[in-house]
């Protein structure tokens, strides 16, 4: 379905969030990418899909390759379902420090 529903919008990419179980992207060439949730504390789910939908528009513009879209789409959400409600935004320093301790 994200396939198709991509192509009718005649998008480059897609991406659709499954909550616990990560997100499903693809492009235009037909390509998939799925990318299991990071998150690992829960305090709300509120605002996680917006999160997700600003990082991974950005990533999109800037043709990021699936896997990092996915990425960073997961990263989002783990940073949005860590706080209740929409109490807060996406902070650049934490989303930077969120990246780079999953690369440690």
């Amino acid at each position: 379905m994200l396939e198709g529903t991509a192509k009718k919008l005649n998008a480059r990419s897609g991406v659709v969030t499954s909550g616990n179980r990560g997100c499903l992207c693809c492009d235009s060439a037909a390509q998939r990418c799925q990318a299991p949730a990071l998150a690992t504390r829960v305090a709300d789910r509120s605002g996680a899909g917006e999160a997700c939908l600003a990082v991974t528009s950005v990533a999109a513009a800037l043709e990021m390759p699936l896997e990092h879209l996915a990425f960073l789409c997961n990263v989002a959400g783990a940073e949005a379902v860590a706080v209740p409600g929409n109490s807060s935004f996406l902070e650049r320093l934490s989303f930077n420090r969120h990246v780079e301790s999953l690369f440690k």
